[in-house]
Parts: structure tokens; sequence; C-alpha cells
């Protein structure tokens, strides 16, 4: 919404030209500013789209969808499925619903080619690197919730978010059960044995 991924790569050389999307005017508007302020205006264009609904096919290689819930993200490729499945890559940052997200992209046959959990200020953000590729790609239930490849690096980050949300259910739990919540506590249960099961990978053997 303001511009700052696309004058990035473009600083970086990461790539020759971009296009900012957003379906209000408002972020466009600042985006703009900031392009002009940075001399960019010329390999740096700004749409107003609904998600890739504004775009043609073939018109671009890579596409980055950020600062959203997965269920909105989900939307947007849903509706131009054509294009996602052009696309070299695909970089995603859901804010919510990873598992249900991580399972469309299984079902749609996407490919997780890499992942990312950074922590800032707070909070963590996913960041999925996938492209298409037509193959069946079955992911466990280890792997929706937290990140096949997050999973296989033995992510630090990772460990970090497990040790978080192993406290915040084993407290939530305590507080259910004292107020006799109990379908609640054993929903939150089931995700705490997951949560315990995938903190094994951590250990020393």
């Amino acid at each position: 919404d303001h511009g700052y991924v696309a004058i990035s790569l473009i600083k970086r050389e990461k790539c020759k030209e971009a296009i900012c999307a957003d379906i209000n005017k408002g972020p466009i508007e600042r985006a703009k500013e900031h392009i002009d302020e940075m001399g960019f205006s010329d390999r740096i264009k700004c749409r107003l789209s609904d998600g890739f609904k504004a775009f043609d096919r073939g018109e671009c290689q890579s596409a980055i969808i950020a600062g959203m819930g997965g269920a909105l993200i989900k939307s947007i490729l849903k509706e131009r499925m054509d294009i996602a499945r052009e696309l070299s890559q695909l970089v995603l940052s859901p804010q919510s619903e990873l598992e249900e997200f991580r399972r469309f992209l299984s079902e749609e046959r996407f490919a997780i080619l890499d992942e990312r959990l950074i922590y800032d200020e707070g909070k963590y953000y996913t960041i999925i690197s996938c492209v298409y590729d037509g193959k069946e790609h079955l992911l466990n239930d280890a792997e929706l919730v937290y990140g096949p490849v997050l999973l296989a690096q033995k992510d630090q980050t990772l460990y970090s978010y497990l040790l978080h949300e192993k406290a915040v259910y084993s407290d939530l739990i305590d507080e259910l059960t004292k107020k006799g919540i109990m379908d609640r506590v054993a929903t939150i249960s089931k995700k705490l044995s997951l949560n315990e099961e995938v903190m094994k990978i951590y250990e020393v053997p």
C-alpha cells in the first residue's frame, strides 16, 4: 500500500519493472508519491485492482501478496487461478488461517518451495514462496499448521513460536477448565498435543 516492496526490489536490481496494485485509491496514491520521490515512476506503475482482476495473463512473472488474512489471499488466487498458475513464483504472507491456507495450496497443486517465519515488534509473520506445478503435495497435520519447510529446517524462529504457543495453550486450558468449558478444552488440548509432538524434533538425541 506504500510501494515500499517494489521500490526495494528496483533499488536492489531484483527486477526491472514492477506493478503496485490495491483495491483502494488511497493506498495507490500513497504508493505513487513514494515512487515519484525515489524517481522510479518510469519503472514502477500503480494500478487500481481487486487482486489480479485488472491484470492480463502473461503480464507478470512473479507476484507478492501480503498484509492480509489467509482467506482473502485465497480468494484473490481463486478469482484468477489462470494467472496464479502461470507465475514463476508467488510470495505470499497470510496473517491468519495458515492451516487452511496451506491446505488450499496443497489441494490446488502448488508446491511450497521455501518458507520464512519472522518475528517483528511482538508479532510472527509467515512468508511462503510457492509455484504451481500440477503435482500432488500431501501435507500432514504438523506441516499444515507449522509449514513443511520450517519443520524440515528446524527453524529457530519456529521453535520460539512453539514455546510461546505452548504457554498460551496451557494457560488457556487452565482458564477454560475453571470455567467448565470442556468442549473448548478438548479442542485446545489437541492443538497442544500437536505442539508438543513437533517440539520433539528440536530435542538433542
